[in-house]
């Protein structure tokens, strides 16, 4: 019993671990789409620059990221405007320009449909997230019909060969009931040869 409820607590905690993956994919790429759904005003901008971003993890790996600087005019304004996505290797090189929307309500906001970058990241944490998910639901459950299988044959077994002993012995007493031996059948049977005729043979040999 214990050892289910910890199997029980596994698969549980499987499921939940790809349940909250493939829910924070889902939530970049809604964010990602509202994003887009606010920039409506088209305009060129320059990546004028790569922006080294470094990372350090627990264990002291140091990842690199490259963020672009977008530079754009909006209504006679220049904004320059760093990216909060960044990627490794960088996604444009610098000088090369782009098409961007920008937010008319609020002009530092800019949506770049070239970088894919958010949506790359939204799509795998969506796909590990199901996958993981689904593992953890689809395994157990295979495991558990297989054992299901294999109890259920092992208890039947048992129960076949008396049941053939069975069989076998109540066809040895059939037989036997339907034909008995009689020792008496080489001699024409009881009914034949019984003690009258003995006594009959008995006189005529005394005769003689």
């Amino acid at each position: 019993m214990k050892t289910n409820k910890i199997f029980v607590i596994i698969i549980a905690g499987v499921v939940m671990f790809g349940a909250i993956f493939a829910f924070t994919g889902f939530s970049i790429k809604r964010a990602d789409m509202r994003k887009k759904a606010r920039c409506t005003y088209e305009v060129t901008a320059t990546v004028t620059e790569n922006s080294l971003e470094r990372s350090t993890d627990n264990d002291g790996n140091t990842s690199r990221s490259y963020h672009p600087v977008y530079e754009y005019t909006y209504n006679g304004e220049t904004f320059v405007i760093k990216s909060s996505s960044g990627s490794n290797p960088p996604v444009f090189e610098v000088g090369e320009e782009v098409t961007a929307y920008v937010n008319p309500l609020k002009p530092q906001e800019i949506y770049v449909p070239a970088d894919n970058t958010v949506r790359t990241v939204s799509t795998v944490f969506m796909l590990v997230g199901i996958l993981v998910a689904a593992m953890g639901i689809i395994i157990p459950t295979t495991v558990a019909i297989l054992m299901m299988k294999k109890a259920k044959g092992g208890n039947t077994k048992p129960n076949a060969a008396p049941a053939r002993v069975s069989a076998r012995r109540e066809n040895e007493y059939t037989s036997a009931d339907d034909e008995p031996y009689d020792k008496y059948d080489d001699y024409g049977g009881r009914d034949e040869y019984d003690d009258t005729d003995r006594l009959e043979y008995s006189d005529k040999y005394e005769d003689r």
